[in-house]
């Protein structure tokens, strides 16, 4: 019979179409008919008759096949309700050990559908069974450890999913009371966490992240055995995982100096991807596992990665330098995203002593008496004792472990630095015949090697033209400043502890280098990314500015006068930058007839009006999605490229995206000069509508009868059609339609706004006296196109009215355009003298008359 899909009803599990690693079961439903015919019933008396098939056929051949896979389905469907409501059904499968006979049909050499079966049955036990006696036996008798064990064939994916959902499944039942079922007493081990390492990096993302759960649950049970076998064995699994990630380090190096097609942007996107999800896979282990584990752990991803590999990197000068490192620029970012990845002290702060003073052990971050040393007061095994400082490497040579894990474990990947490939280096260290401390002192004298320190920091910020490395280093001192687990003392050490209400000393050279990237931004033909001026302005506020009596809002400038001054210039040389770029469009067709140049000048205002409006209604991106982003890895010449790219990660390139690029700039620096002179920006935006909205009412009969037309208002939206009776009057911002339901008092009710702004007027060519007004609205995204909305049609009753109504919105268009572009004008300091064609448009605006609308009443906000 064909095996029925495995699904799955436990909500702690999730559906997926492939594999049922993640997905939950559901009791059987469908049993062979062949056994006992369509009325068997669920009974005692069934289990006997089908104990008496599996028993008739201990060996699986491929005659029997089928009927034992049915035998075992059935099997499991009555155990399962014999649990829930005949205790004599459960005893009888105890009784006659069944649990044996499924151990013994996977001994034999049986097809893979067998196999899947009884491994789906097993499963479904330990899902569905309630009682924890029902639990207890299952896993009594040394048969799951043996089912563990089994040799299964994994290359078959389907016997692989459901063989991990069945390690998975054992992990939810995995506490104090039943660890001791699990551990082998012959070998004193314990198979599932054996057999689950060996999956830790399996190229399937579900089966990965399938066994991550088991060997997380694991390590929470805090039983002595299991700790005990744990802190022997652990460390094979450290070593691999940490060897894993540096390994997705070379691969990410040798992305970022290739070609950097599309399809290695995906790769790249999925490494680091997969390297975060590994760094925080690291900090749950360290977080729930008993403490010697805990420290194990964080020795030697301190050791072998941080100190090892990113650190080493950042010191190198030289291609020549054999040992195995990684460019600047993705050892800074490796880092930061450890940094935002780990919440543990100690790591933390190993990290930023590492970089800032060049030492992991600046700071002993574990004494006596804490915690860690109280967590194994019980224990008295023979391990490092948790009360001894948590002392680090100052120098370890990132090497490959030596007992390399049996499956999953990646291919070795030639680093792009060094001619010998990752797999040879142990190899290497072999030939030299040196140890780790004398390779140390060697590396310490090697002119090619640099001293790291905060200075080494500050110096990547000392950029050219380009920031390749300088918005990497921004990021990781943006994280560093900001975690909460970096002890205070680590940053007061070199002048970084950020200024608060009672200290207001701040690093001048920080600052100042803050102020050199935004002004390297101004100039022309840069090739920074926005990015990087928005990391350095949220730093510049960290050190800028303090809170007032502990409000967040509330904030005091303590920005010294040197500072302020290039502040002040720099917003200075920014509103001088735009408002050239605004002239210059302005003016840049004046060699053409007076008609033509400025009909094609006020198109040219209108377009930079539109940018302005644009740039400062979308909100850039976050500096925490900065941080995270795999963007700030991309080379140089990758990042004028692609449209896809967010316009705060691209290099600017056409005059276009320039134009754009400068006019974030000055907002960036005037919401800073603002903030320094403790002012609310009352300029911005341009212009405030009125607060106008469906369900007001108002009194229209104020002015004479042009101001308002009576017409018929036709909407249509996918199929619904909407029509009434309207009066169409019109305000500063925009066409009102108001529902004319006291003709006799002048009194309406808005039923309608529609926004002058973007709104497109045209004939009705089939219709005289019909108006069709189309609302566009500006985008969300940076596209300069803009969003068409709904047409509506206005029928009005004479054709002089429509052609009164069509010049009047025309004119209120212009005009309200006009008023922007005045506003723009008065903000950035632009004063452009009235030729004869704008004082005529000037006059001919000032002639439409006043809205007629006076308040009756208004619905609450």
């Amino acid at each position: 019979l064909p095996l029925s899909p495995p699904t799955h009803t436990h909500a702690r599990t999730q559906t997926h179409t492939r594999t049922p690693l993640h997905a939950p079961t559901e009791m059987f439903t469908r049993v062979s008919q062949s056994l006992f015919g369509p009325q068997r019933k669920l009974s005692l008396f069934s289990l006997k008759q089908l104990y008496a098939v599996l028993s008739s056929n201990p060996t699986v051949t491929r005659y029997n096949d089928h009927q034992i896979v049915d035998t075992v389905r059935a099997i499991t469907e009555i155990v399962i309700w014999g649990d829930q409501n005949d205790p004599e059904v459960f005893e009888y499968f105890m009784e006659k050990d069944i649990m044996k006979h499924f151990r013994d049909i996977l001994v034999q050499p049986v097809q893979p559908f067998v196999v899947v079966q009884v491994l789906q049955s097993v499963n479904i036990l330990f899902e569905s069974l309630r009682t924890k006696q029902s639990i207890f036996y299952l896993l009594s008798n040394n048969h799951i450890n043996a089912l563990i064990s089994h040799n299964f064939d994994c290359a078959n994916e389907e016997i692989l999913s459901y063989y991990v959902s069945f390690l998975k499944v054992l992990s939810h039942v995995l506490d104090k009371d039943t660890i001791h079922f699990f551990r082998n007493e012959h070998l004193s081990d314990f198979p599932l966490y054996l057999e689950a390492v060996k999956f830790f990096n399996h190229h399937d993302t579900m089966t990965r992240v399938a066994v991550w759960t088991v060997i997380l649950k694991i390590f929470k049970v805090h039983d002595r055995n299991l700790v005990e076998f744990l802190r022997d064995q652990a460390s094979v699994l450290f070593d691999n995982l940490i060897w894993v990630i540096g390994n997705q380090c070379f691969e990410l190096d040798n992305i970022i100096r290739s070609d950097f097609t599309a399809t290695q942007k995906d790769r790249l996107l999925n490494i680091v991807a997969k390297m975060c999800d590994q760094f925080s896979y690291l900090q749950d282990i360290i977080a729930t596992s008993d403490a010697v584990i805990s420290q194990d752990l964080k020795r030697r991803f301190v050791d072998q990665y941080v100190i090892g590999l990113c650190a080493f990197s950042l010191r190198v000068k030289s291609r020549d330098v054999q040992r195995l490192h990684m460019s600047a620029v993705l050892s800074l970012f490796c880092l930061t995203q450890a940094l935002i990845a780990f919440s543990d002290k100690d790591v933390v702060n190993a990290i930023c002593s590492a970089i800032l003073h060049g030492s992991p052990n600046y700071l002993r971050s574990t004494k006596p008496g804490d915690d860690a040393a109280d967590s194994l007061a019980n224990l008295s095994l023979a391990a490092p004792k948790a009360s001894e400082p948590l002392v680090f490497s100052e120098d370890c040579p990132f090497v490959q472990p030596s007992s390399m894990l049996s499956f999953g474990v990646q291919k070795s990947v030639a680093c792009a630095h060094c001619n010998a490939p990752l797999a040879e280096w142990a190899k290497f260290c072999e030939m030299c015949g040196s140890s780790v401390g004398a390779a140390a002192a060697r590396e310490s004298q090697n002119p090619d090697l640099d001293n790291l320190n905060h200075e080494t920091l500050f110096g990547f910020l000392q950029m050219g033209s380009a920031d390749q490395l300088a918005l990497p280093t921004l990021c990781l001192l943006h994280v560093m400043l900001f975690h909460r687990s970096v002890d205070k003392q680590l940053l007061a050490a070199i002048d970084l502890t950020p200024p608060s209400e009672g200290n207001e000393h701040y690093n001048i050279t920080l600052v100042d280098s803050l102020f050199k990237i935004i002004e390297l931004a101004l100039e022309e033909d840069n090739q920074l990314r926005f990015g990087t001026q928005i990391v350095a302005r949220s730093m510049l506020k960290m050190y800028g500015f303090v809170s007032v009596d502990g409000s967040s809002e509330r904030t005091k400038c303590i920005l010294s006068e040197s500072h302020l001054h290039t502040l002040y210039r720099l917003y200075g040389e920014a509103g001088k930058m735009v408002r050239g770029l605004y002239e210059t469009a302005a003016q840049a067709n004046n060699d053409r007839p007076k008609e033509v140049a400025h009909s094609m000048s006020e198109k040219a205002k209108e377009h930079f009006l539109h940018i302005f409006m644009r740039e400062y209604r979308i909100k850039p991106l976050q500096v925490e999605t900065i941080l995270a982003s795999d963007c700030v890895l991309w080379p140089k010449r990758a990042l004028t490229q692609s449209a896809d790219l967010p316009v705060e990660m691209r290099i600017m390139g056409s005059l276009g995206e320039q134009f754009a690029q400068s006019v974030r700039l000055y907002l960036l620096l005037r919401a800073l000069y603002m903030d320094a002179n403790g002012r609310t920006d009352s300029n911005l935006p341009l212009m405030e509508p009125p607060t106008l909205k469906a369900g007001d009412q108002f009194f229209y009969g104020g002015g004479p009868a042009s101001h308002y037309f009576h017409c018929v208002a036709t909407a249509k939206r996918g199929d619904r059609v909407a029509q009434a009776r309207r009066v169409l009057t019109l305000t500063e911002f925009s066409v009102v339609l108001l529902d004319d339901t006291n003709p006799a008092a002048k009194t309406g009710t808005i039923t309608l706004l529609l926004p002058l702004m973007h709104m497109e007027v045209a004939d009705d060519y089939r219709q005289q006296m019909q108006l069709l007004l189309t609302v566009h609205y500006a985008s969300h995204t940076r596209s300069t196109e803009l969003v068409q909305g709904d047409t509506y049609r206005m029928d009005f009753e004479t054709l002089v009215s429509k052609m009164v109504a069509q010049k009047r919105i025309l004119e209120a268009q212009k005009n309200l355009i006009g008023l922007h572009i005045a506003a723009l004008e008065d903000l950035l300091g632009i004063y452009c003298p009235p030729t004869v064609a704008t004082a005529a448009a000037a006059a001919a605006a000032s002639s439409v008359p006043a809205s007629p609308l006076v308040v009756v009443s208004q619905q609450p906000q």
